[in-house]
């Protein structure tokens, strides 16, 4: 338990890093690539911490906080497809960045959402309500632009690697998480 809250604290105070000052000190000191780089690793490192340390954690170490709903397998289906088209609307100019709020923190509240009602064990509730909160709290605080109109063909490149990115996710979450989940064909 002790690798899983460390990697979510680092993950955390990573990714408030850019919301302080020290944004801008760091970037001073090794440029905005040198700063991307480190926030990366760093970024990744305590990914990988919080991926071990939860699936180190043993099942008798985490309590039943609630009972799952039945049709969290189902819901899941439909969510987590458009949760992957929002994270690659993130990184591609788009249309949907003009409809949707900052399309990443949108995805990530998807994919905690989800993940909350398919699993009530103290465990999981700590990483999916943690990322969660901090999506929702950093999606309501930073400001929101509409972007400019796009080709339609992003937009259709977005929805294809959204797809991508779902049946990717799908196919190695037994060995992300640990939970085998049933082929989608």
């Amino acid at each position: 338990m002790t690798l899983l809250i460390a990697g979510l604290a680092g993950f955390f105070l990573v990714h408030l890093v850019p919301a302080t000052s020290v944004k801008q000190t760091l970037i001073n000191k090794i440029g905005q690539g040198g700063y991307m780089g480190v926030i990366s690793i760093a970024s990744l490192a305590a990914f990988v911490a919080i991926v071990r340390g939860y699936k180190a954690v043993p099942p008798t170490q985490s309590m039943q906080l609630w009972q799952p709903i039945e049709m969290a397998g189902t819901i899941s289906l439909v969510v987590m497809p458009l949760a992957c088209v929002l994270l690659a609307a993130a990184y591609v100019p788009c249309n949907i960045k003009r409809y949707i709020r900052h399309p990443l923190l949108t995805a990530f509240v998807l994919w905690s959402g989800v993940h909350l009602l398919a699993n009530g064990d103290s465990t999981a509730a700590l990483i999916f309500a943690s990322f969660g909160i901090y999506s929702i709290w950093r999606r309501m605080a930073m400001p929101y632009a509409i972007g400019t109109p796009t080709p339609l063909w992003r937009d259709v490149v977005v929805i294809i690697a959204g797809a991508a990115t779902f049946a990717t996710l799908h196919y190695y979450h037994e060995a992300l998480s640990g939970i085998g989940l049933p082929l989608l064909i």
